[in-house]
């Protein structure tokens, strides 16, 4: 995207042939058969780390003041197993963990997912293909930050929920396809009645708590299915890779935030759609209303920045550009190129 020859590719873009260590040659097919260039285009992490050993040092970003803990539990889970200490450390929110050599140069830079399980510590030394974190590959968990006794809100049997019995005899309920005023949330309240932060549901969240209960920081409050890629034809594949190059609106896209600044949940709703309300250090104001069924990415107080998604959804390249500009647009598209081909492999 930024290399200036006029045909091809320059050394320099291409960068190292894995075969012999150096730069390139001039007149070196880019899209050579040789397995080792294939592993390039695969963006295997560790051929490009020399053997030893390297620090974590987790980057929570500024929107994510904290992290969820509680006590370590026994049970089905293998991931929590695995844990050592008395505590299993979840990440509420997306934040990154940033992998430094000893001389504090950045080598790799990893996302979190929503509710993972962290399985290193800060300042922890790791070595090559040892595991960061692990999370439910078919659900998202919503984890309370603050604990308090929960309240249901807006929940109506068969206008915003759903509830089932299994064989077992165990109830679950589900938040539904919904239109109206109506907006399902769990708030967590005081002794006294206070809140002290509700959490808005989407559709098809599944509920994990029961309406009065008293839980903790920690507690995974209702879960969401994940979007599932899976191994697909490149040919499937094809259709995202020319709406991207086209720069076509995708359907039903996320909210980016225009401005950087904290999140304010709006009690009052406009138009029976909830707002968001992003407000800059100097005062500036943007507001977004966000349509029905949408899963919002962030929290009160919250601290996001120009570019940053607001709600669930695929990104529109207009957007990106107007807002954070042409490298940020260019490495949307590498990204989503890439994820194209690497669920084909």
């Amino acid at each position: 995207m930024t290399c200036e020859a006029s045909l091809g590719m320059c050394r320099l873009c291409y960068g190292m042939d894995l075969s012999t260590g150096a730069l390139v040659e001039d007149g070196w097919p880019w899209n050579h058969r040789c397995p080792e260039h294939r592993r390039a285009g695969n963006a295997a992490h560790d051929a490009h780390l020399p053997r030893g050993r390297y620090r974590v040092a987790r980057h929570r970003r500024e929107r994510n003041p904290h992290e969820a803990r509680r006590p370590r539990q026994a049970g089905p889970h293998p991931q929590r197993r695995q844990l050592a200490g008395p505590e299993t450390s979840f990440w509420p929110r997306n934040g990154e963990v940033i992998i430094i050599d000893q001389k504090e140069r950045e080598l790799e830079k990893y996302t979190i997912p929503n509710g993972a399980v962290l399985l290193v510590n800060e300042n922890d030394d790791i070595k090559i293909g040892q595991v960061i974190c692990q999370w439910d590959p078919l659900s998202v968990p919503l984890l309370a930050e603050v604990g308090g006794k929960v309240r249901y809100e807006d929940f109506i049997e068969g206008d915003s929920i759903r509830t089932e019995v299994d064989t077992s005899g165990t109830s679950r309920t589900m938040i539904i396809e919904h239109k109206g005023d109506l907006h399902p949330q769990i708030m967590l309240e005081d002794a006294s009645g206070k809140i002290l932060d509700f959490y808005f549901l989407p559709e098809k969240a599944i509920i994990e708590v029961p309406d009065g209960q008293m839980i903790t920081a920690g507690t995974v409050i209702a879960k969401t299915p994940r979007e599932l890629g899976g191994t697909q034809d490149i040919t499937s594949g094809l259709p995202r890779v020319t709406e991207l190059f086209e720069a076509r609106r995708p359907k039903d896209p996320a909210i980016i935030a225009e401005i950087d600044g904290e999140i304010d949940l709006m009690a009052e709703k406009k138009r029976g759609k909830r707002v968001i309300i992003v407000r800059a250090p100097d005062g500036t104001e943007k507001e977004y209303i966000i349509p029905h069924g949408k899963h919002l990415r962030v929290h009160a107080k919250d601290l996001v920045k120009a570019g940053d998604a607001l709600v669930d959804g695929p990104l529109v390249p207009h957007d990106i550009l107007r807002v954070s500009g042409e490298e940020a647009v260019q490495q949307y598209l590498l990204r989503e190129i890439q994820n194209v081909y690497r669920r084909s492999a």
